[in-house]
């Protein structure tokens, strides 16, 4: 199994600059997300602590409501802001995989934001667009027969759910091959291009899926490492705290685990999307679209179905005339 790592790392290191916009919004999103539970835990100790039966209560509202209603609309607001940038990343790694260049006259940031504004017009259909893809491509997976069968793991057939859960964490970098095969295309019609894409993935899978599931790997053991790497920083000084700093020795016991997933999130995950993607223009992009695929897709997919719909009603946006001089 080739996993192009010299080209992925070439890639990589070319878009950096997007790499660095993730690791900000990660760990910003990451800070707020823990002051923003410790401002809910926090309440909710108060009121239990002072409030006798009726105060627990109202601690369990607390964390409810704070968990519920607040924690949603931030986890939105990050999901709004990182599809963006993981797009504008994608349409960038795609640049230089087809083209090993930027064209002329253009910077990452142009490319990005014409992928966004003048190509989707709408981020909302990017979220169409990728729940659409999303859900093809799972139905893909569950017409392949066995697959224990082709991951290089001696014994791995006897593990037939661990498998199931790694390639589910793998698909999370297949999706993004869809959306870089539509801007590849440079199709207006980017339902077409989307269900094409599905197909080429389909038609591709052994050595797709396979970098995807090696990346999958990868990158939770990356987390593990740098779980270990932050603990041995922070462990200690947990440990140091004592029983009469609680809540800060529980804080600062779990920095570990939070530094370590944003890294994972931030680092290891793009480099993982960008070694499927070279995979895939690798083996997939250029070939003849199976038909065969394409009809076993239609069937097992109401998702896929939903794209093709799409691609036929699509209506081109019509070419200005000028005016008559």
């Amino acid at each position: 199994m080739n996993l192009n790592l010299g080209d992925a790392i070439g890639i990589f290191v070319k878009t950096l600059p997007f790499v660095l916009a993730r690791a900000a919004i990660y760990s910003v999103f990451g800070a707020a997300a823990l002051v923003y539970c410790l401002v809910v835990f926090g309440f909710a100790a108060l009121f239990a602590k002072v409030g006798g039966t009726v105060g627990g209560w109202m601690a369990i509202i607390v964390i409810a409501l704070g968990i519920g209603g607040g924690w949603g609309l931030v986890a939105l607001a990050r999901s709004w802001l990182l599809h963006v940038v993981k797009a504008a990343h994608v349409a960038v790694a795609t640049a230089y995989l087809t083209n090993q260049t930027l064209p002329a006259g253009q910077t990452q940031y142009s490319i990005g934001k014409a992928l966004v504004v003048e190509r989707f017009l709408d981020v909302n259909l990017l979220f169409v667009l990728d729940g659409l893809v999303r859900g093809s491509t799972r139905a893909a997976n569950r017409l392949i027969d066995d697959l224990a069968r082709w991951i290089p793991i001696p014994g791995i057939e006897s593990l037939a759910q661990w498998v199931e859960r790694v390639v589910s964490m793998a698909m999370n970098f297949i999706d993004e091959t869809v959306l870089s095969y539509s801007i590849y295309k440079k199709d207006a019609n980017v339902w077409q291009s989307a269900a094409e894409g599905v197909v080429l993935y389909a038609q591709s899978y052994r050595e797709v899926l396979a970098t995807a599931v090696a990346m999958a790997l990868l990158a939770w053991a990356s987390f593990a490492l740098l779980v270990v790497a932050f603990g041995i920083v922070f462990w200690p000084i947990s440990y140091s705290l004592g029983a009469k700093h609680g809540t800060l020795q529980a804080v600062v016991f779990l920095l570990p685990f939070v530094l370590g997933y944003v890294a994972k999130l931030s680092v290891v995950n793009p480099f993982a999307m960008i070694a499927v993607l070279v995979t895939f223009h690798r083996h997939a992009v250029g070939q003849p679209i199976s038909q065969e695929w394409r009809g076993r897709i239609e069937q097992a997919s109401s998702a896929f179905r939903e794209l093709e719909t799409r691609a036929r009603e699509y209506v081109a946006a019509p070419v200005p005339v000028p005016p008559k001089a």
